[in-house]
């Protein structure tokens, strides 16, 4: 999902560059459409990485104490223990 989000975003960047005059480009009804739809997938994978973040939590109590961002990174670093005190 957030691949599509990624690809779409780097398009809709070189074709902005691409044009010379920010109107041109702002006022593609496909741009509006897009932008409303990259962002219910963001919404959704969002929701899905909390769900994730919090099954971790309840399978380790001790991760209660951790923020989301440091839980990330210490999920993010497990091939690499020692990239975890950073």
């Amino acid at each position: 999902m957030y691949k599509q989000v990624d690809t779409r975003w780097k398009k809709n960047t070189t074709d902005a560059q691409t044009k010379k005059k920010v109107y041109n480009f702002c006022s593609v009804e496909k741009l509006n459409n897009d932008l409303k739809e990259d962002m219910a997938i963001l919404e959704k994978v969002q929701k899905n990485l909390e769900n994730y973040l919090n099954m971790k939590k309840t399978n380790f109590a001790r991760l209660y104490f951790l923020s989301d961002d440091e839980l990330l990174k210490i999920l993010s670093n497990t091939k690499d223990p020692r990239n975890i005190n950073d």
